[in-house]
């Protein structure tokens, strides 16, 4: 069931606190903050330490390190952005949930793209967030997570309903083509007019696989040139028109 601000009250009942008799939590939750600005980490470690129901018991800025830290700690909960230069949110969700017990993911992004919406509720993930959602949305979206819901940022829910049309015969806004985490990273810097040498040097990856990647991409997709896949990175939400 996925979670807005306008259920959710009733769902959480948003007393600011977790104690004995809401579904028997009686100890703060614990999180684990990836993200690949320190200054952002920072600052979400802010917000939840204020809290007197959950806290920050660790941080990661690469998806080698949260993956560690996540074995090291066994964190509740999981806050992660979708992407970064060393981190790759979308693998880190799937590979947390092989786990078990395996924690909650909630990403908190920049990327208001329902490919990534899509692929993130793949990876299996509790809460989809905008980074210019309010401290009080990102707060209700992690606590939706020990109780069983899927929290959806409301602008990003305004959003994905209001104003999209089918494309290539797909639902609005959907990611039915079936594109991995890792190919919409690259047609996102591709679309940005990155070379296949610059993508490479960013992910830490040979050419060759980004060619292959690239390959696979224009193929899923039926596309022959850039300017095709440049207004499909549009229409997806990952750049901004």
């Amino acid at each position: 069931m996925v979670q807005t601000a306008t259920s959710l009250g009733v769902a959480a009942g948003l007393n600011g606190t977790y104690g004995p008799g809401v579904d028997g939590l009686s100890v703060p939750l614990r999180l684990l903050v990836a993200d690949d600005v320190a200054t952002v980490r920072r600052g979400i470690r802010a917000l939840i330490d204020a809290e007197p129901d959950m806290r920050v018991v660790g941080e990661a800025a690469t998806t080698t390190q949260a993956l560690s830290l996540v074995g090291e700690l066994g964190p509740d909960v999981v806050v992660t952005e979708v992407r970064g230069p060393a981190l790759d949110g979308l693998e880190l969700a799937r590979r947390v949930k092989q786990a078990q017990p395996a924690p909650g993911v909630v990403f908190l992004t920049q990327y208001q793209s329902p490919a990534y919406f899509f692929e993130a509720l793949r990876c299996g993930c509790e809460g989809y967030i905008l980074k210019s959602a309010s401290p009080q949305e990102m707060l209700r979206g992690i606590r939706c997570v020990p109780l069983g819901h899927r929290y959806l940022d409301p602008a990003m829910a305004r959003w994905l309903v209001g104003g999209f049309s089918p494309q290539f015969g797909g639902k609005p806004g959907s990611n039915d083509h079936g594109l991995s985490s890792r190919e919409l990273q690259i047609l996102e810097l591709v679309a940005r007019g990155h070379t296949n040498r610059e993508i490479a040097g960013q992910l830490a990856v040979r050419v060759n696989t980004i060619r292959h990647h690239r390959a696979r991409l224009m193929g899923k997709l039926g596309f022959h040139g850039t300017a095709e896949l440049v207004k499909f990175a549009l229409r997806q939400g990952l750049l901004e028109a």
